[in-house]
């Protein structure tokens, strides 16, 4: 009898061990450092002013390319073994100050002809829950899974003229994008991997502001506003980073 129990005692030793040997294995990287490159394009439509004669707006297509631009990333494991992440996706401030003058007493006495002052600030945020679709495998290199982000961003420009025949105008778009992400990790080591991943935009919510300040126009005509919803908005990232295991 007493041999019995001492084997009960053995077998139940080894189903704990393993037990606590599994619940280690899912959570032996709870938190993780990422860096991204990324490398992006996007097509857009704006509405940038009104003819009030033909009563019809006035639009605005552009192509944008971002190439190589760097934001860091967190994320944290949930008890299930999927993930949470927080990416500073922009943080961008660019002013340009330029002005052209005629000096008629070296530095004393000049006459602007032209210039302007341009200021650019955009600021993104992305958070996404990602599922882990192979869980628990540390052996496996390739570590596929699916994400479910939204995008909360601001961007503002400005344009203030030197000269008096040009008025200042800017221009604010603040909305939230929301996408889901395939990701695919690769294993470098134990603490260091790659993660590949390409969002696929499902819809782009934003409210569109641009200010004229012309004085032959009333102040409250000056501004447009206007509310945008965009289903599977022409919007295109590439992310690569390299991120470490903590």
């Amino acid at each position: 009898m007493k041999n019995y129990n001492f084997a009960k005692i053995i077998a139940l030793s080894f189903v704990l061990i393993s037990f606590n040997q599994n619940i280690l294995a899912q959570n032996t990287s709870p938190f993780q450092l990422k860096m991204y490159s990324n490398f992006g394009w996007r097509t857009a439509e704006l509405t940038v002013d009104y003819d009030t004669v033909l009563n019809k707006p006035i639009k605005e297509n552009f192509y944008e390319t971002s190439l190589g631009y760097f934001s860091p990333a967190f994320a944290w494991a949930s008890p299930r073994g999927n993930y949470h992440e927080i990416e500073l996706s922009r943080l961008q401030f660019n002013q340009v100050d330029e002005q052209t003058y005629i000096d008629y007493d070296n530095g004393l006495n000049h006459q602007v002809i032209s210039g302007e002052q341009r200021t650019n600030v955009f600021i993104a945020l992305r958070y996404e829950f990602n599922y882990m679709i192979i869980k628990n495998k540390d052996d496996k290199r390739l570590k596929p899974s699916l994400g479910f982000a939204v995008r909360p961003y601001y961007h503002r420009s400005a344009f203030q003229p030197r000269i008096s025949s040009l008025f200042a105008t800017s221009q604010s778009n603040a909305g939230a994008l929301f996408s889901i992400v395939p990701r695919i990790n690769y294993d470098l080591s134990k603490k260091w991997f790659i993660d590949l991943n390409v969002p696929i935009n499902l819809a782009d919510l934003s409210i569109q502001s641009r200010t004229y300040d012309n004085p032959a126009i009333p102040v409250n005509q000056r501004t447009i506003t206007t509310i945008v919803a965009e289903t599977l908005p022409s919007q295109y990232l590439i992310r690569l980073g390299i991120g470490v295991r903590l």
